[in-house]
């Protein structure tokens, strides 16, 4: 019980310490705080005295922790189980068919979320328009500059997502406005102009489940001068 509660507290402090907030990052914590309920309680069950009412209150909130532990792990797996039972309108499948009516060959999503990088690409045949497959390294960037300003010259992310997006020229990109933390298009946008400049050639053509979809113009990414500075290819021959 001692090693239940210590591991527990540790690693709570842990989780809120390295402040990442992503829901894996929390199982050790919620794991060892669940074992050392069901081992307190399994204790005053056995130990318990018919007289005895000071137990009362400590296993009535021991109870209502358990409660929330479950409502959240119900709230965090009930999308797999609507997934389960209704598969066409699972937030994935929409987006599939979509790349798939617009007959998109490439396609980028501004979102942490895997999921709209891989199985998407896997299943449509679309090629991926950057060298990340999501937005994290960006979110870490982000997050990195407000203690670590050099961090940003020697891992230049921004520029490196905004070059990615300019030189790939997605036909289909998906902004995910669920997470409602970052705004990678502003971000980009205020940091690299030729950036903005590719983006303002896309229009909105659907919206769903909080992710917004965009396709390109006719017009290309790459403004002449962009192109004219870019290297020589290279002939493999």
């Amino acid at each position: 019980m001692l090693t239940l509660v210590v591991f527990a507290i540790t690693s709570t402090a842990i989780c809120f310490m390295d402040g990442k907030d992503w829901f894996y990052h929390r199982l050790p914590a919620t794991i060892a705080t669940i074992l050392a309920l069901l081992c307190w309680a399994a204790s005053v069950l056995v130990h318990r005295r018919p007289a005895d009412r000071r137990a009362v209150l400590p296993a009535a909130v021991a109870g209502i922790a358990f409660v929330v532990f479950l409502v959240a792990a119900f709230q965090r797996l009930e999308p797999q189980v609507a997934l389960a039972v209704e598969p066409e309108q699972d937030t994935v499948v929409k987006l599939e068919h979509l790349i798939r009516k617009q007959k998109a060959r490439t396609y980028i999503a501004f979102s942490e979320w895997i999921a709209l990088g891989f199985p998407v690409v896997n299943n449509t045949g679309v090629a991926w328009a950057s060298r990340f497959d999501s937005m994290w390294a960006l979110k870490g960037e982000l997050w990195r500059v407000h203690f670590d300003p050099v961090a940003a010259k020697e891992w230049p992310i921004r520029h490196w997502v905004a070059h990615d997006f300019i030189t790939g020229c997605p036909d289909i990109a998906v902004v995910d406005t669920r997470e409602g933390v970052v705004n990678y298009v502003g971000v980009l946008s205020a940091s690299d102009p030729a950036f903005a400049r590719a983006w303002s050639r896309y229009r909105q053509i659907a919206a769903f489940d909080g992710l917004v979809v965009y396709r390109r113009g006719t017009a290309g990414c790459i403004d002449p001068w962009v192109a004219a500075e870019a290297p020589p290819a290279v002939d493999s021959r």
